[in-house]
């Protein structure tokens, strides 16, 4: 493996490890995350009889009165009006229609909301008893789980049959009782379970700051001479070991053996698209026309190009022409979404009878993560057949519900996302990544206390993700699938834009979809009139016009150090966009 991917392969492995770790820390210091404070189409899921998402029944395919009070239920939980909520739900429960296990779990979670902890319980306790096959029951799990660790009395995570609660009973329990839960871990990290389940034990061992804690860890990374087989054995279970402790210090290495001095400094490079004041992008500048701005200071613009003119031919090309990289999200969409997604993408393949303007690679991210379609091809028929005869596997996920159905749909997201930036690092040239999805989901704050390790993991991630992308010279789009609806959930990212500069304001909404393709500079498209395949084509319209041109990044003085950017045009009435700014290292 070049030097170049290896560099990528440990940022991204750090990045994708530490999601579900984070959020099992969230949900362990706070209530379950509930799945309906996210974008609208990934309110809660019904039973197994219903395919689409709760709010998509009963605004499409229903108007019966059940699905109407469940719908109320759901935007009531989203507002926070928790006693509006329990009792809306209870009348859902009391109709016993086909929503009343997805009821009786947010009726818990209202009730709990609001201290009734014990009403909670006998709820959860219901839902267990009435259906035990339930997908909902592990998510009143976790409540449960919650619940009693608020009150000084966790869970044995023995007594826990699924690996996910087992896991979050196991992180309660090291914030109440570290003595009880480091020997059940070491347990975990020298059996036979499964290897992901080692590593997540791990990332809880890893958030503790204690002087056993942190012993454990380390003989985990480099196991003495007396340490388990299993444990010494285990590369890849020291590997992950070493990652974290280099996290947990505040520093990420750019070498497989975690030293910061083998970093090599690169020059930032830039991929900035020029626009008018109508939004058309402009070609024909030079480099005297533009200003880099780093932190508010000019910096000497070292390589530069533009793209060639329409009509150049080979000759006129410095580099490979835009990549178009179009992505069809399964795990965050609802049917209805993803047929519609499928749907509109073949009609702009074969727009202009099939002949695109750019080289197209079709992937479609479900629960088995990211499948390549097809090979990179302009021929736009071919690429439309291939997605049409792949219509049967484009089906959304149908796994946990609540928390752990957020917690996977984040985790999966996260990690097609930075696999891709590994993956496209390899290759020269732009790329344009149009993400096709509501968005994953956007957690409900939470006043949870979460300790200075955490953060910095967190941070780590965050500066990871931003510098995959960056180098790999990836320009994300997220576009909505859903048409003509302007959401707020949709804008609620927004929020969030805030460039993060250090490890105290970390927060897992910094990684959103929307959020991420913002400071990459591209555009979250969500409210539009246009058809799917209209947008797209608006989208596409500056993938060959852009400028490219890098400059020395000026001294650190510390690692991942945030510089703002900024491009001006010294032509009056054009705007340059390019990403918002960039971790820098010493």
């Amino acid at each position: 493996m070049s030097d170049r991917k290896h560099f990528f392969c440990f940022r991204t492995t750090l990045l994708v490890l530490g999601i579900a770790a984070r959020l099992s820390a969230l949900s362990a210091h706070g209530a379950p995350v509930p799945q309906s404070m996210t974008p609208q189409s990934l309110l809660p899921l019904e039973s197994d009889r219903g395919e689409q998402s709760a709010l998509v029944s009963a605004d499409l395919f229903s108007d019966t009165s059940e699905d109407t009070q469940y719908t109320d239920g759901t935007r009531a939980i989203q507002a926070g009006r928790w006693a509006d909520a329990e009792s809306i739900f209870d009348r859902v429960i009391q109709s016993h229609g086909e929503h009343i296990e997805g009821a009786l779990y947010w009726k818990a979670y209202a009730e709990n909301k609001q201290d009734k902890s014990d009403a909670a319980l006998k709820t959860c306790a219901a839902l267990r008893q009435g259906f035990p096959k339930s997908r909902w029951v592990d998510d009143c799990g976790a409540l449960e789980i919650d619940i009693r660790g608020r009150s000084g009395q966790p869970v044995d995570p023995q007594s826990q049959q699924d690996e996910n609660l087992r896991l979050l009973a196991l992180s309660t329990l090291m914030h109440h009782n570290e003595s009880k839960a480091l020997p059940q871990i070491q347990q975990i990290l020298s059996g036979n379970q499964p290897e992901p389940f080692k590593e997540q034990a791990l990332f809880v061992l890893a958030q503790s700051e204690s002087r056993q804690a942190t012993m454990m860890l380390a003989n985990v990374a480099n196991p003495p001479a007396n340490a388990p087989e299993s444990i010494r054995s285990n590369a890849a279970l020291r590997q992950r070991a070493e990652q974290l402790i280099s996290a947990g210090r505040g520093s990420i290495a750019g070498s497989a053996d975690g030293n910061a001095s083998a970093r090599v400094r690169r020059p930032i490079g830039l991929d900035v698209v020029v626009t008018d004041k109508d939004g058309k992008p402009v070609s024909g500048l030079d480099a005297d026309n533009f200003t880099v701005l780093d932190n508010g200071q000019p910096q000497k613009i070292l390589g530069f190009h533009s793209s060639p003119e329409p009509g150049a031919g080979s000759a006129g090309k410095i580099e490979p022409p835009t990549e178009v990289l179009i992505l069809i999200d399964t795990v965050n969409s609802s049917l209805t979404d993803v047929a519609y997604e499928r749907q509109q993408v073949e009609i702009y393949l074969r727009q202009n009878g099939g002949k695109l303007a750019n080289p197209v690679t079709i992937f479609f991210f479900n629960g088995d993560g990211t499948n390549q379609l097809t090979a990179s091809s302009r021929d736009g028929n071919a690429l439309a057949d291939a997605l049409d005869k792949q219509a049967p596997n484009l089906r959304p996920i149908r796994r946990a519900q609540g928390f752990y159905g957020a917690e996977e749909k984040i985790q999966r997201s996260l990690e097609t996302l930075s696999t891709l930036a590994v993956e496209e690092s390899t290759r020269p040239g732009r790329k344009m990544l149009l993400w096709i999805s509501p968005g994953w989901p956007l957690l409900a704050r939470s006043d949870a206390y979460t300790s200075e390790r955490e953060d910095r993991t967190l941070f780590a991630e965050i500066v990871a993700m931003s510098t995959a992308l960056r180098e790999a010279r990836v320009t994300l789009y997220a576009i909505d699938p859903e048409r003509g609806a302007d959401s707020l959930e949709w804008y609620r990212y927004e929020e969030f834009r805030k460039p993060v500069t250090k490890s105290a304001n970390a927060d897992l909404d910094r990684l959103a979809l929307q959020v991420i393709t913002e400071q990459s500079g591209g555009r979250a498209v969500g409210f539009s009139k246009e058809y799917l395949s209209g947008t797209i084509a608006t989208v596409l319209k500056d993938a060959d016009t852009y400028y490219y041109f890098s400059f020395d990044p000026p001294p650190s003085s510390h690692e991942d150090e945030y510089h703002s950017l900024k491009i001006t045009v010294s032509k009056p009435g054009l705007t340059a966009h390019t990403r918002s700014g960039y971790y820098n290292e010493p």
